[in-house]
């Protein structure tokens, strides 16, 4: 039975509202919380809740964080993790994308689809912390960026091959034919075009590596090589009162430690938009 525009209407407004219900209760409710009790002072937040403070600390917990919190440090830390290895992941993952996407070769499509299985395989920590000891590299921001580059250029291959099958091919024979080789071709024609999706593959790497708890806590044995993720553990288990927490500054040092991100995904959302449509081409 077709639907009336008047039904059809109707239906799309309720699809509307129905995600806009599920995101406000799984996203918005939290992020409530989290902002709420982030400008109130310890006694309300003994048991946070969604009620506005009944006296605001607009300020004064975010002073504390900062002063007591090893934020700058382990801001400072994650971003020469991030500076150092998604440069590192982007780069390689292009080019094996761009081979993967233009070959002919058996061999190499085996090889694409061995590429894939470090999207769906967890990584070997235990290996990982061996290899690093026998390197050198354990317990220092290196040997970390060095694991992460590892494990996350699959999913860089993975993102960018779809959207490199997407460009014409045509672009590389021209310039086949007017002399260029295979590095003139890869940084003046096809970099550039990856533009889209390398922002977008960059954002979705730099969001999992900030976030990362479990690597930085298994692979760093120095409380100065700390990331934030670290640092706001440190900080939440030192913050202890008695019985409880200190809600209102673990808050506060969350909401500084997620403003980063939240910015640099909301700049480069349209990107996203972009870089993912190429993908699957």
């Amino acid at each position: 039975m077709r639907l009336t525009p008047h039904r059809l209407k109707i239906k799309r407004l309720l699809h509307t509202a129905g995600m806009v219900l599920i995101a406000g209760t799984v996203v918005g409710i939290p992020f409530w919380i989290i902002i709420v009790n982030s400008f109130k002072p310890y006694p309300e937040t003994i048991v946070p809740n969604l009620r506005l403070p009944d006296v605001w600390q607009p300020l004064e917990n975010y002073r504390t964080v900062l002063s007591e919190a090893s934020v700058t440090t382990g801001f400072l830390n994650t971003a020469i993790i991030l500076f150092s290895a998604i440069p590192v992941i982007l780069l390689f993952a292009a080019a094996a994308a761009w081979v993967f996407a233009r070959t002919r070769s058996r061999f190499l499509r085996v090889l694409y689809y061995v590429m894939l299985l470090g999207v769906v395989v967890p990584p070997a920590i235990v290996a990982s912390i061996f290899t690093l000891k026998a390197l050198g590299l354990y317990g220092g921001l290196q040997g970390l960026s060095l694991m992460y580059s590892a494990w996350y250029i699959p999913l860089g291959i993975f993102l960018i091959t779809g959207f490199v099958r997407g460009i014409p091919i045509e672009l590389e024979e021209a310039a086949r034919i007017d002399g260029a080789g295979n590095i003139i071709i890869f940084s003046k024609i096809i970099l550039p075009l990856l533009a889209p999706v390398l922002i977008t593959t960059g954002l979705i790497v730099s969001i999992s590596l900030w976030n990362d708890f479990l690597n930085p806590f298994m692979m760093l044995n120095n409380p100065n090589r700390n990331t934030l993720m670290l640092s706001l553990y440190d900080f939440a288990t030192g913050s202890n009162v008695g019985a409880t927490y200190s809600w209102n500054l673990v808050f506060a040092d969350i909401v500084l430690t997620s403003l980063p991100m939240v910015a640099a995904y909301y700049y480069a959302q349209r990107f996203i938009v972009h870089g993912l449509s190429g993908v699957g081409k």
